[in-house]
């Protein structure tokens, strides 16, 4: 958070920044506004061409001064051989700002202009350096994860495969049926392993290897129905009958050997299985399974902005860690749009720029029914706006007076 006019940096390895800056309401950007992968410099160039290599955010989604800002970096450092030769750049992978990506694979070839260190070497391994010398900046909620080359494992899997009758809307008994198959496999896939597309359940043990010890998190995700078992205890009930849906679990586990089981089962339609997890110095990756549909079956963009007159749509809205199911969005020409809560009588979210992502809503089956914001949006707390009938005295209820709106409090 910064006030007006203030500049500031987050120096990876102390040698590489990402720029801090009041750029709030900048039109046309530069590698010196928030947000971009500041530029090397050259005295020995000539004038005008000292400063290179800077890159621009790909959109402004700089919030007003005073307020706070995020910013999720995913950094690699430069690498190096066994003889100090550098082999790689450093690379920004990803960088988001206020939940917009505004860069995504950025090499940097050397350091950037105002690095901490007067030789500018570059290292494997330095530290994360804050800036604070070109005006006022606060920093809060910082949070880091080193990332090694350790993964989870699975080994000596085997399944039992059965087909059941239909309709199945939920996880079976597997005691009361007799399995159709019974095999090993290296991959769990299970549309390479059924023999029909319907009506299909599928039980799978094995190995799991944990190479550090710590919390590890797992992500299944399956159409329809699953579960996950880790020494016997259940981390994931993900069952029902469904459509490509995600449940997460927390675990602790040791380093060595635990017993893995998950179980599925498939009514109709699309088969899916797919594991994820990340735990200590891992980053989020894929364990056993895969995403269902083709990932190049990429979806066009459907997007909404009004010229003359307001837009309104009906739609769901995800807002925090919920979907909203009864929201109107309204766009308006001037370029200032807001979510509604229908049910609850309340503001969601607000934001400046172009207005509607409809993407979700319309492409292929439009099964998620989502509209997106296209710019960076401002949650609300949704009790800023109360029904009007309302008798609650809190210093966001409103109440109507001569058919004014007033607030009560602040």
């Amino acid at each position: 958070m910064m006030p007006k006019g203030s500049n500031s940096g987050i120096y990876f390895q102390s040698r590489y920044e990402i720029q801090l800056l009041d750029s709030w309401g900048v039109s046309n950007l530069t590698s010196q506004d928030c947000g971009s992968i500041y530029e090397r410099w050259d005295d020995q160039k000539p004038e005008g061409q000292k400063g290179y290599e800077g890159h621009t955010p790909k959109k402004n989604v700089s919030k007003a001064p005073g307020l706070w800002q995020h910013l999720h970096i995913k950094f690699k450092a430069p690498k190096f051989d066994s003889l100090g030769n550098k082999i790689a750049h450093a690379l920004f992978e990803e960088v988001s700002h206020n939940g917009v990506l505004i860069h995504e694979n950025v090499e940097v070839t050397g350091p950037t202009r105002s690095a901490f260190v007067s030789d500018q070497l570059e290292l494997p391994k330095a530290a994360l350096m804050l800036q604070g010398d070109h005006g006022p900046v606060a920093f809060r909620n910082i949070k880091y994860k080193l990332y090694g080359t350790d993964t989870l494992s699975t080994n000596n899997i085997e399944y039992q495969y059965f087909e059941v009758p239909m309709p199945i809307t939920s996880l079976p008994h597997f005691d009361t049926l007799f399995p159709k198959v019974t095999d090993r496999t290296k991959k769990i896939d299970v549309n390479q392993l059924s023999q029909r597309r319907d009506g299909v359940v599928f039980k799978f043990t094995g190995n799991l290897n944990v190479p550090i010890s710590g919390d590890y998190l797992f992500d299944l995700l399956s159409d329809d129905g699953s579960a996950l078992f880790i020494d016997q205890k259940q981390i994931i009930n993900n069952d029902g009958k469904h459509n490509f849906e995600s449940k997460k679990g927390l675990v602790n586990l040791k380093r060595g050997a635990h017993a893995f089981q998950i179980n599925y089962f498939n009514n109709t339609w699309g088969k899916g299985l797919w594991l994820k997890y990340e735990g200590p110095k891992q980053e989020l990756r894929t364990l056993q399974g895969l995403y269902p549909y083709p990932s190049n079956n990429t979806k066009k963009d459907l997007h909404i902005d009004p010229i003359k007159t307001p837009e309104m749509i009906r739609s769901f809205v995800n807002y925090k860690d919920e979907k909203r199911t009864h929201v109107i969005s309204v766009g308006d020409p001037q370029g200032v749009h807001y979510s509604y809560d229908l049910t609850r009588g309340s503001l969601l979210k607000v934001w400046k720029g172009r207005f509607a992502d409809v993407t979700e809503m319309w492409e292929g089956r439009g099964i998620d029914q989502l509209l997106m914001p296209q710019e960076m949006s401002v949650e609300l707390n949704e009790h800023a706006i109360a029904s009007p009938l309302t008798n609650e005295a809190s210093p966001y209820s409103l109440k109507i007076n001569n058919d004014i709106i007033e607030p009560l409090g602040k």
